[in-house]
């Protein structure tokens, strides 16, 4: 099952059916043994879920500091992102570390998502 991180976790399909309070967040998004893919979290998934589909993560929490060298870097850039963008999420969560990766896209005037192909996790 892959993982992918999300920012903010939707709400599980079948606590919102059972119309428990409060809803818990989905841990998965994934093929039920009801036929479709629903958002579960960890109890719904022992009980609907299957191996095909989402493992989903929250990002781990970045100090300011390195929130603000990346705004900082993001202004450089030009392109206006939101918040939750995919280029925001590139830059806080996989350039960082990688100053010279970093240099190198704002020289050049290439975007995260065109960089993408050139950063691993």
């Amino acid at each position: 099952m892959q993982t992918t991180t999300m920012t903010e976790l939707p709400g599980c399909y079948f606590c919102e059916q059972e119309k428990r309070e409060p809803v818990e967040p989905a841990e998965y998004d994934a093929r039920t043994t009801l036929g479709p893919h629903a958002y579960m979290c960890q109890e719904h998934f022992e009980q609907y879920g299957t191996p095909i589909g989402t493992k989903l993560v929250k990002p781990t929490k970045q100090a300011d500091e390195t929130i603000d060298k990346v705004d900082s870097i993001c202004k450089k850039c030009g392109k206006d992102c939101a918040e939750d963008s995919w280029n925001k999420t590139v830059m806080r969560f996989r350039l960082p570390g990688r100053p010279v990766v970093v240099d190198l896209m704002v020289s050049m005037g290439v975007y995260c998502e065109e960089m993408s192909d050139y950063v691993s996790t």
